[in-house]
């Protein structure tokens, strides 16, 4: 097992390191590559991650989070967010929401977006455009949208953010405008990640099976390595 660790391609800093470590990846001792595009694409899209693989021997190639030409692919089943908006609208009875997506090169991210859009739409629901704003799904970028979006119109009554990173930012704009979690607003994120998971009150988050996942996508890499064919599979979220 080697793990190269880089930034995300076209990122604005390099705080994972350059991108140039991934062309390591060429040493004849590596037999394949599961890439963790959804993470390394958040910025580019597929096309820098199509162009390393050109750079590199042709080996089996799985990719996690978003679609590459000749890979098998292990995507996300849908992106969790109808179960956030069903859980908001049917149990806390909300209409008014905000909601901080990703960036819009990230599939991920569109995914989720669009799942969102799709279930309000299902109870009636149009999305305000004032309550809408974009994020990197780092923490300051949560905090900084959710301030414009408290900046420009009265406080909706839950902020969805499509990670839990930005959700933690958005707790900090939330908290330094005095809105308590869950008494005047509710937050949710997405990825169910430690840091959400031990913050008091507890961040309402979407698990996406990430264990299983990578577990899945070293079986699809050894299914390859052996004549397989490259084949898209999509893995479940839980609420």
């Amino acid at each position: 097992l080697v793990a190269l660790i880089g930034s995300s391609f076209d990122g604005e800093d390099q705080s994972g390191g350059p991108t140039e470590i991934f062309d390591l990846a060429r040493a004849s001792e590596i037999d394949g590559y599961v890439i963790l595009s959804g993470a390394l694409g958040n910025f580019s899209g597929p096309e820098p991650l199509e162009a390393l693989l050109a750079r590199l021997p042709k080996r089996p190639v799985v990719s996690l989070g978003m679609p590459l030409t000749g890979a098998s692919a292990l995507l996300s089943e849908g992106g969790g967010m109808d179960s956030i908006a069903r859980h908001l609208i049917e149990t806390h009875g909300l209409r008014r929401m905000a909601y901080i997506s990703g960036p819009a090169s990230n599939a991920d991210a569109c995914r989720r977006w669009e799942e969102w859009i799709r279930t309000q739409a299902e109870y009636d629901i149009s999305q305000d455009p004032d309550l809408v704003d974009a994020g990197d799904f780092m923490p300051d970028s949560g905090r900084l949208a959710a301030e414009r979006i408290l900046d420009r119109t009265d406080p909706p009554e839950a902020f969805v953010c499509a990670n839990d990173a930005m959700a933690l930012g958005a707790r900090q704009a939330l908290a330094a405008r005095g809105l308590k979690i869950p008494q005047d607003i509710l937050l949710t994120g997405y990825d169910d990640t430690e840091a959400a998971a031990t913050c008091s009150p507890a961040l309402t988050s979407i698990r996406p099976g990430t264990y299983e996942m990578a577990f899945h996508a070293v079986e699809m890499l050894l299914e390859l390595k052996n004549g397989g064919a490259p084949r898209t599979e999509t893995a479940g979220t839980q609420l």
